[in-house]
């Protein structure tokens, strides 16, 4: 059965490239299956991560989602595949053209994939947000009604529209870059590609570096990179 995966759930769970479907191929699977988004499991979750910020399908981009799939962002999990990323050979596409690469090269070039998933010391990385648009919904309904008496105001002009909407921030554990190798030593340790959820909420909340005091913000504040001690987040 065919099914799409994020990069990291795929390194988490240890998927043989043998069931993976080349991007070339793969984008147009894709394809197909956004007019019935219900039959391809993990589409649903790959038009979320691409649609705006409100979760509205109608804004939703195609060409956000095939990027996704071009970029190795997203997988292509299938038992007939008409060109898996392992085997005997496969054929690359650039410019037009078509070549054989071999089992080599398919090593090389995706030996971050073919690696076994190991636990040590990283970071916390942003991985995506989720905008609960169906959630979402009733707040945004609500805070448009109040906002209807200020004649000629635009919808969502006014941070207050949203108001209480909550997204959910994931983070993945990654390896250190080069030149963070200093952190190793008192870097906390965990499962590469393990990933953690935060749940954030749009409030009018204290801001120091704001004149005012406060602004419109999601909370609590999560940077995109979080380094995590043995003693704890700094």
């Amino acid at each position: 059965m065919n099914r799409l995966i994020r990069r990291d759930r795929f390194m988490f769970e240890r998927h043989s490239l043998t069931k993976v479907e080349d991007p070339f191929f793969a984008r147009s699977t894709v394809r197909f299956f956004l007019y019935n988004p219900y039959s391809l499991p993990g589409l649903n979750d790959l038009i979320k991560e691409c649609s705006s910020e409100l979760g509205q399908y109608q804004q939703l981009q195609e060409d956000r989602i095939i990027e996704k799939i071009e970029k190795r962002q997203w997988y292509l999990l299938t038992e007939r595949s008409l060109c898996p990323l392992a085997g005997r050979s496969f054929l690359t596409h650039r410019a037009g053209e078509r070549s054989v690469a071999t089992q080599a090269d398919i090593q090389a070039k995706y030996e971050d994939l073919t690696s076994v998933v190991k636990f040590g010391p990283g970071k916390w990385q942003k991985s995506h947000i989720d905008y609960h648009g169906a959630v979402n919904s009733f707040f945004l309904l609500s805070n448009r009604s109040r906002s209807m008496s200020n004649e000629g105001q635009v919808i969502f002009s006014d941070p207050g529209d949203l108001a209480n909407t909550i997204r959910t921030f994931t983070q993945e554990w990654v390896r250190l870059e080069a030149d963070e190798l200093s952190f190793k030593l008192d870097s906390a340790e965990h499962w590469y590609g393990e990933l953690r959820n935060q749940k954030q909420t749009f409030l009018h909340a204290d801001d120091h570096w704001d004149v005012s005091g406060k602004s419109w913000h999601w909370v609590p504040v999560i940077p995109d990179i979080v380094y995590e001690y043995r003693g704890g987040e700094k």
